[in-house]
């Protein structure tokens, strides 16, 4: 005897695939309900580190991207004065490359937001500019001094932004 698969109508095909899908969503709810699960799955934390110069609180933390607040648009680096630390955040990628002129012109983009004295963001930069250079002049290529992460490089007193002058 041989045996010929019955054909289904098209009404029968579509209430097996329902059937089918229904067993399966069955499945994944009682597999995820089991004793195992642990919650959700993990989300990766950001690395930070934390540091103060100068007095100045400074929380560094390293994302795999940066958006500007508000926006959709992509970035480097942020940094900001939240009104109780300096808040540096840098888009992954761009960490491996930073170097610590860069860091030192973000922290004191810091310093200049804290002090709220500069009348002009060209003001506010040229001293952002001076203090980089001033840390480089004092500290050449150390991470260290600036609270890096954990940068084994050097020690270095950095420059007071006090007594840097544009």
């Amino acid at each position: 005897m041989r045996f010929t698969p019955r054909r289904f109508s098209q009404k029968e095909t579509i209430v097996n695939k329902l059937v089918l899908f229904a067993c399966i969503l069955v499945l994944s709810l009682v597999a995820g309900c089991s004793p195992v699960a642990t919650g959700p799955l993990p989300v990766e934390e950001p690395v930070v580190s934390t540091t103060t110069l100068n007095g100045m609180p400074i929380r560094y933390v390293i994302k795999e991207s940066v958006v500007i607040p508000d926006t959709d648009k992509e970035i480097d680096t942020w940094t900001e004065w939240t009104g109780e630390e300096c808040l540096i955040v840098v888009q992954e990628e761009y960490s491996r490359t930073l170097e610590p002129r860069s860091i030192a012109e973000h922290v004191s983009s810091c310093y200049s937001q804290r002090q709220g004295d500069f009348e002009t963001p060209q003001a506010a930069y040229a001293f952002s500019e001076a203090y980089a250079s001033a840390y480089i002049n004092k500290c050449g290529e150390l991470f260290e001094p600036l609270g890096w992460f954990d940068a084994d490089d050097g020690e270095c007193e950095p420059p007071d932004p006090n007594e840097i002058n544009i």
